[in-house]
């Protein structure tokens, strides 16, 4: 397994870095295209797990994009494969935690549930 040569403050750095180049793709769209959306947030906190950047569309539907950030893609351990988007990972008392599939449905369930009020 080969190490990553950045720090994990660096490494958090980076991936916010990432993530502000995507969120700007959806800023500039919208600016592009006023009528397109009603609104974007970035690190939208009522969006549970799925918080990364949320836009209303002006058709009433929402897009959600949660932003992964790796500084070591080529790893064997890096891709996300169906059993590590599965996985149940254990807390640090050892209960199982909910896999990331189980926690983005769970978010994009109340995020349609929102959108449909």
């Amino acid at each position: 397994m080969s190490r990553s040569p950045y720090t994990r403050s660096g490494t958090r750095r980076l991936g916010d870095e990432y993530q502000d180049l995507i969120a700007c793709e959806a800023l500039v769209d919208w600016l592009e295209h006023s009528g397109r959306y009603a609104w974007i947030r970035v690190e939208a906190d009522e969006a549970k797990f799925l918080d990364d950047i949320v836009a209303m569309r002006a058709d009433g539907h929402v897009d959600v994009k949660q932003v992964k950030f790796s500084t070591n893609p080529e790893g064997e351990d890096d891709p996300f494969t169906w059993e590590r988007l599965l996985a149940k990972p254990g807390s640090k008392s050892g209960r199982k935690t909910e896999s990331f599939l189980q926690k983005w449905c769970t978010s994009l369930r109340q995020l349609q549930a929102v959108q449909h009020r």
